[in-house]
C-alpha cells in the first residue's frame, strides 16, 4: 500500500532543512480583554505550496521552498450569526537542500510539502498561537501535536512502492 506519509518519506531522506521564515502574520480580534465568550468554535486550517530551484553557487545541490500558510479563526457558537471573535493567519517559509541528482516522481514532492512542510513548521506556529491569543487578552490557547494521517495514494506508473 502506497500512503501520503511512504512517498513524502521517498524525498524526507535526501533533504535537510535549511531555514525556516515567517513571512507574514495577522492578527484580528474582535473581543474586549478578557470578554471571551463561554462558547466559542475553533477553526484550524492549513495549506501549502512548494517550488523548486536550483541553489546558487551549489550545481549539485536545489533548494526546495515550501510554504505553509496557516488560518485559526475562533467564532461564538450563536447558530444563527456566528460571531467573530479572533483570525490569526501566518506563513512560514521552509528552505530544504536537496541533492540535485535526486529524481523523483512530483507526486513524491507535493506530499513531501503537505506533510513535512507542515510537520516542520507547526512548532512555530504553535508558538504563535499561544503568544498572540494571550498578547490579545484571551486564555492562551495551546494547538495539539501535528499528527499527520496516512491516507492511501493509488500507485501511478512512475511511481513505485517504498
Amino acid at each position: 500500500m502506497t500512503t501520503n506519509l511512504s512517498l513524502a518519506g521517498k524525498v524526507a531522506k535526501h533533504v535537510e532543512l535549511d531555514a525556516v521564515t515567517l513571512r507574514y502574520a495577522r492578527a484580528d480580534a474582535k473581543c474586549e480583554p478578557g470578554e471571551l465568550p463561554d462558547d466559542v468554535n475553533i477553526d484550524l486550517q492549513y495549506r501549502t505550496s512548494l517550488s523548486r530551484r536550483a541553489r546558487k553557487n551549489e550545481p549539485l545541490a536545489s533548494e526546495l521552498a515550501v510554504l505553509v500558510e496557516f488560518k485559526f479563526n475562533v467564532q461564538t457558537k450563536d447558530e444563527d450569526a456566528p460571531a467573530e471573535v479572533l483570525t490569526l493567519e501566518a506563513g512560514y517559509l521552509l528552505t530544504y537542500m536537496l541533492n540535485a541528482a535526486v529524481d523523483l516522481d512530483e507526486e513524491c514532492f507535493k506530499h513531501f510539502a503537505e506533510v513535512n512542510g507542515a510537520y516542520n513548521a507547526w512548532p512555530y506556529w504553535r508558538e504563535l498561537v499561544q503568544s498572540v491569543t494571550g498578547r490579545v487578552g484571551l486564555p492562551g490557547f495551546v494547538v495539539p501535536v501535528f499528527r499527520p494521517a496516512a491516507v492511501e495514494i493509488p500507485v501511478r506508473e512512475g511511481i513505485t512502492e517504498p
